[in-house]
């Protein structure tokens, strides 16, 4: 009896066990097609992904993929190779089964992989499904991804009769059909052919250890691209597929990748609201950086912004302040992701650009651009754009001066949105701050000019000119004044005069692109020589000055205003001290180089948060510059994915 017992209870628990292991097994999505969906090994440094390769990175840990596709293989040829035979012996009741065949069908040339698409292609891909759900799988069919193909503009379809041999093979068969073929033709389209570059294997020679011959791949597509199509994959699953929308998790995957900066300061004070500027075209995070969150070492969370420099609707840099303890070095954690985020920060900084109408009302426009001859400085609203942080406001003259003028603040805050770079005699008497500077024809704040060995020069002729507004914050304003097309000194010269404003600093970077690098011409710039002004130089690229004038033409409304000006130009761009009538000046060139860079800064003695006499300036000014001269070291590392990389072979 015992023994019977025994054998009972053994039983008993077998059948739990077994109840239990069934019970625990997750659903699995197994892969088959070939290689822009198979998993490629990343030992090798081969750039090619396949969409099924980070397909996990989309779903929850409820569920498993296993990607069995290959790279050369046709609906034909899986199967022979016994792929398929290893697939089928594993599919249980409700795994799925996404088949994606067609690119090496239609290699007629080999006959180890050639399948008629209006015989043995449909007849391959219904015995897959029916094999499928013989097991209790579930089968879901793919249309084979466009390949980059354009022709004047336009992409040409490369895939013929096998596309709609899939959609037939769905129809009759009643399978879901995940039209990729479309989804991919149409966002290569709307990329258009240079910038869907950016999701193939398109390598320079020289560039990559795996191919250093270098390769241009319209079909194969590298980690980006894998990323895009997989994204484009699970869009349709989850409409399409509703059993497995409740295991999609954007926000798990997302395109993220997680970095470290660590940020030292090697100056031997603190800094405040110092810029870290990361550059994501470094970082190479593989997809369109959509958002970031930046966290410091106790899990405080660092307003950032992500910032588009070249136009190209893709982030190039990311930027946020931090105060950083003199001689010491402060870790932050940065998770980039592809998914928008909902975050708002508040602004620290502020920009705008207005066109008056012709009813006078004043019209908010990002980007304007002239002939070289057209006149519309009087046109624009306070003259061209204007930006500001707490402390102090600029803006930039759009003619052929392109001065940088400046406005003084009696108390820290925002005021160019409501004053619009005017305020009224209400705002006024509610304390708002104004124009401070009449630059007239000088280089106001530091302005680059041209320089014909005499007198400070402005940019002209041009062929044209343009002013935009490239980022508004809520870290740093950037502003952007474009010449092309100036004639100076036997040159035809083509620049980008970068303004960069950030939270929590009065001073002004300016940045100088060239198209081509330069030879021997020689520019300007300084501070203005405010009437009666006290000066100050330390004769290795920074000049500073103290003064009184009236800030406009009006007299009797206006008093006169006192203010501090400085300009700090790297040492290896200086050439000479020089002075000419409005203005003190060194003269700068860069021979061979693409590239000037200098900085100015002013004050005003209406601040109450300013500085009060020449001598306090002065002393600033020499600091300001030691720490110009000590900028943070930055070094990004890349912080290993925990699971988003979950892929059985």
């Amino acid at each position: 009896m015992r023994k019977y017992v025994l054998y009972l209870t053994l039983v008993f628990c077998l059948f739990i066990a077994g109840f239990t292991n069934r019970e625990e097994r997750k659903p699995v999505i197994f892969l088959i097609g070939d290689s822009t969906m198979a998993t490629k090994d990343p030992a090798r440094m081969n750039p090619e992904r396949g969409w099924g390769e980070v397909l996990p990175g989309f779903l929850s840990t409820g569920i498993v993929v296993e990607n069995h596709a290959r790279n050369g293989r046709s609906s034909r040829s899986f199967r022979d190779e016994g792929r398929w035979e290893q697939v089928a012996g594993r599919i249980r009741e409700g795994d799925y089964v996404f088949i994606q065949f067609g690119h090496n069908d239609e290699k007629a040339e080999d006959p180890a992989r050639y399948s008629d698409p209006e015989g043995a292609f449909r007849e391959n891909l219904k015995r897959y499904i029916r094999e499928t759900r013989e097991r209790g799988g579930i089968p879901v069919l793919f249309t084979p991804i466009a390949r980059r193909v354009f022709k004047d503009g336009a992409l040409t379809d490369t895939h013929g009769a096998w596309i709609p041999a899939v959609k037939a093979v769905a129809e009759e068969t009643q399978t879901t059909l995940i039209d990729l073929n479309k989804s991919t033709a149409a966002c290569w389209q709307t990329a258009g052919d240079s910038a869907s570059r950016s999701w193939f294997v398109w390598v320079a020679p020289g560039t990559h250890p795996f191919i250093p011959e270098g390769r241009e791949d319209n079909t194969h597509l590298n980690l980006a691209g894998a990323r895009q199509v997989a994204r484009l994959a699970v869009d349709e699953i989850q409409e399409k597929v509703p059993a497995l929308a409740p295991y999609i998790q954007y926000e798990r995957y997302d395109g993220a990748k997680s970095l470290s900066a660590v940020v030292r300061n090697s100056w031997n004070k603190k800094r405040t609201d110092a810029p870290v500027v990361v550059d994501l075209r470094e970082a190479d995070p593989g997809f369109v950086v959509r958002s970031a969150v930046v966290t410091a070492e106790g899990g405080e969370e660092i307003p950032c912004q992500l910032d588009d420099l070249d136009g190209d609707r893709q982030a190039d840099e990311l930027v946020f302040v931090a105060d950083v303890p003199a001689n010491s070095r402060r870790t932050f954690h940065i998770r980039l992701a592809e998914r928008p985020s909902e975050r708002k920060y508040p602004e620290r900084v502020y920009a705008q650009m207005l066109v008056s109408d012709k009813k006078g009302k004043h019209v908010p426009v990002q980007s304007v651009t002239v002939p070289g001859t057209s006149d519309i400085y009087n046109q624009m609203h306070h003259h061209g754009p204007a930006f500001e942080s707490e402390l102090v406001a600029y803006r930039i003259y759009f003619d052929q001066k392109q001065t940088i003028d400046i406005y003084g603040k009696f108390r820290k805050g925002f005021e160019l949105k409501e004053a619009q770079f005017y305020p009224d005699d209400a705002q006024l008497a509610r304390g708002f701050g104004d124009d401070v500077l009449r630059v007239s024809g000088s280089c106001g704040a530091g302005t680059l000019k041209g320089w014909n060995r005499e007198k400070a020069t402005h940019m002209e002729p041009v062929a044209a000119r343009t002013e935009r507004i490239v980022a508004y914050g809520p870290v740093r304003t950037v502003v952007e004044v474009e010449v092309s097309g100036w004639q100076y000194q036997g040159s035809e010269l083509n620049l980008t005069h970068r303004y960069l404003l950030y939270a929590g600093h009065r001073d002004l970077t300016v940045e100088t692109f060239f198209d081509e690098p330069l030879r021997e011409e020689l520019f300007c710039t300084g501070v203005q020589d405010i009437e009666g002004s006290l000066s100050y130089s330390d004769h290795r690229g920074l000049i500073a000055c103290w003064g009184t004038d009236w800030p406009v033409n009006d007299t009797v409304k206006y008093a006169k205003e006192t203010v501090g000006l400085a300009t700090w130009i790297p040492t290896r761009y200086v050439r000479e001290e020089v002075k000419d009538k409005p203005n003190y000046l060194y003269t700068l060139s860069a021979p061979g180089e693409k590239y000037l860079r200098h900085h100015t800064v002013f004050t005003s003695l209406k601040e109450s948060f300013g500085y009060k006499t020449p001598e306090a300036w002065f002393a600033y000014v020499r600091e300001w510059k030691e720490e110009l001269e000590h900028p943070l070291e930055i070094e990004v590392k890349t912080e290993v994915e925990a699971d988003w990389f979950r892929i059985t072979r």
